[in-house]
């Protein structure tokens, strides 16, 4: 029994020795301070980086509308030229109206033609070529006159005649408003007396520069040994 009390008591005995030894000051100041180290970021692992977030702050001012409160675009109405409509024809202006004048008309045909007998004319690139026509709008009856009003290839309607007419031969005594007009190829004396006939000592009135559409009698004033009677 004694010497397991001085066993128990040697034991508390170097137990408190050892206490002391540790708790001393002397002992303290030669240990080594505990310290904490922190991995850096370049220390850790590529998996444990850590990403920075940036976050932009929205501000919606009150009453602004936002995506979802704007109104829808409306499809384009304009039609578009490539729908294959053709564009609306153009309106055209209305003729400008005749020039009513009035002037001496004398008749010729191939009987007194230059060459006689011939149809020859001064202007053979105007239309005909040689003196002719039916005296409708497209096919006006050759007449011929001086140089110092018309140009060849003007075109008048002589209303009494009911035919229109078309500058293509040269009337070298005629001047200003005074005309020969083309009574047809015939050669017989019968032709000479329809062109005393249809002949005044007085004006004609014609138009220059007509639109289509006038009162024709188509054919030459005299065909078939029959004058026209104006």
């Amino acid at each position: 029994m004694r010497l397991k009390l001085a066993v128990g008591a040697g034991a508390v005995l170097v137990l408190l020795l050892v206490l002391v030894i540790v708790l001393l000051p002397g002992d303290q100041e030669n240990r080594p301070a505990a310290s904490l180290t922190v991995p850096t970021a370049g220390e850790l692992p590529d998996e444990q980086v850590p990403t920075s977030m940036t976050i932009t702050p929205t501000f919606i001012l009150p009453g602004a509308p936002t995506s979802s409160d704007q109104a829808p675009t409306s499809p384009s109405t304009t039609p578009s030229s490539s729908s294959g409509e053709p564009p609306p024809p153009a309106r055209q202006a209305p003729p400008a109206p005749a020039a009513t004048v009035s002037g001496r008309i004398n008749f010729y045909g191939a009987r007194n033609n230059d060459p006689p007998g011939s149809r020859a004319i001064a202007y053979t690139n105007v239309m005909h070529g040689q003196a002719g026509g039916t005296g409708t709008f497209d096919d006006p009856i050759t007449f011929a006159a001086g140089t110092d009003r018309y140009q060849p290839g003007t075109k008048i309607y002589v209303p009494d005649l009911k035919r229109y007419f078309i500058l293509e031969d040269l009337c070298p005594q005629c001047s200003g408003t005074t005309i020969n007009v083309w009574t047809g190829s015939a050669t017989d004396s019968g032709s000479v007396d329809c062109q005393r006939s249809l002949s005044r000592n007085g004006a004609w009135a014609y138009e220059v520069g007509p639109p289509a559409g006038r009162a024709v009698v188509a054919g030459d004033l005299y065909q078939n040994g029959r004058c026209f009677r104006a």
